[in-house]
This record gives structure tokens, sequence and C-alpha cells, in this order.
């Protein structure tokens, strides 16, 4: 059963809260003077004494420049739905999911 959730929202669909959690830190994307030329990312993955108060997903946030005043930014949100909706891996998601369009 593959039960992992992979979700990429654009830069205009999201916003980061706390970016010193983070690694390195997610101001770093956006600041054009900062890293390489080339794809830059920052991760988070919560920590043991997060994850004890509760399930959190993980995050990847993305640069991809494309010249110099340009750039897609976007945020790849990763998480295990039966763990999200039951606290666990071992039960299925069951009945008809119906998805609308926003």
């Amino acid at each position: 059963m593959l039960d992992t959730i992979a979700i990429s929202l654009p830069e205009h669909d999201f916003k980061i809260k706390k970016p010193e959690c983070f690694h390195p830190h997610a101001w770093n994307v956006y600041n054009p003077i900062v890293g390489d030329k080339g794809l830059m990312k920052a991760i988070y993955n919560p920590t043991k004494k997060e994850k004890a108060k509760g399930y959190k997903p993980r995050l990847t946030l993305f640069k991809k420049p494309y010249t110099e005043r340009t750039r897609a930014i976007w945020l790849r949100i990763e998480f295990s739905a039966p763990k999200l909706v039951f606290g666990n891996n071992f039960e299925e998601l069951k009945g008809k999911m119906i998805w609308k369009s926003f």
C-alpha cells in the first residue's frame, strides 16, 4: 500500500511562518545573493519533540532560477494520509473521495 501524498504549491499559494525550521534557513531560497545559480532547496523534517505533539508533514522549499531576474519557487508537502487521519499507517483509507475544483 502506498500512502504518501505529495502536493506542490506555487510561491503565491503559501507563506513560510517559521523559516528558521528549514535547513538551510528558508530565507536563503528567497535571497538572490545566497547560493549558486542552480536549483536550491531548504528542507523541514519534524523533530522527535514535534512528532511527540502530533503528526507533521515533511516540507521542501525549492527555487529554480531561470534568468537573473526571474525564478520559480514552490513548496512540496509530503504526508501519510492514513497517519494524518487515523494516527497510524496500519489502517487504509476507504470509500469514495470527491475532488472539488477550486
